[in-house]
């Protein structure tokens, strides 16, 4: 999803915004139906028929999904140069590759997910659509939908974050309650929200398991070390 104004200042997290195609794209300048030259950039998550790519630095407007095709051969921490159609997909901004062409320059390994708290992520989580990141927040599930769908609350600014099921098992009803320290993955957008697709190492369970009254936000975080 395209904003075409949008003040980083009024952020709460402090970074400097990284000048690439994938930052053009996500804010504005192109217009949809552009031919649009990726070079260099890296595959931080790829599913069947496409994958998340990120311009380094990782960090606001920097990742965008695009549209590979069954048939790619595009792994995990590839550097790939793209070519194809900027579309808005249901609203998603993407790259259609299928239309266009990639390349596989070589491999390295994946850099660390952009780190913020729910809080930080809550203020516009447009501007991570695409991106590789980590909410450091303590989270417990809340809420189990449909279609691998999932929402878990995050205990430090009571802020509820959806996930969906691309890498990570989506929990059952059963763990309803669960805990987990982090999430780690990519914010993807389909049917008007935003979703983290949590990597397949990107959530680990702890015990949850604390009295309801007189337990400090502290002790809560305590758990999770």
């Amino acid at each position: 999803m395209r904003k075409f104004a949008i003040v980083l200042a009024a952020l709460t997290i402090a970074v400097a915004a990284q000048a690439g195609v994938i930052y053009d794209l996500q804010t504005g300048v192109y217009t949809e139906g552009d031919d649009i030259q990726v070079i260099g950039a890296t595959a931080m998550g790829v599913t069947y028929n496409g994958a998340f790519i990120t311009e380094l630095p990782i960090g606001p407007y920097s990742g965008v999904w695009v549209y590979l095709g069954s048939d790619h051969t595009v792994l995990a921490g590839d550097i790939v140069n793209i070519q194809g159609v900027y579309e808005e997909y249901y609203d998603l901004t993407e790259i259609n590759a299928g239309a266009g062409s990639y390349e596989v320059t070589g491999n390295a390994p994946l850099p660390n997910p952009f780190e913020m708290t729910a809080a930080e992520f809550a203020v516009d989580p447009e501007v991570w659509e695409g991106v590789a990141i980590c909410i450091t927040d303590g989270f417990m599930v809340t809420e189990i939908g449909s279609y691998g769908e999932w929402t878990a609350n995050a205990l430090e600014s009571d802020v509820d974050i959806m996930f969906d099921d691309y890498w990570f098992e989506a929990p059952t009803e059963e763990q309803i309650g669960t805990c987990f320290n982090y999430a780690k993955g990519c914010l993807y957008y389909s049917f008007g929200a935003y979703k983290l697709e949590a990597f397949a190492d990107g959530i680990e369970y702890v015990d949850c398991a604390v009295a309801n009254e007189a337990t400090s936000l502290t002790q809560i975080k305590a758990l999770f070390n």
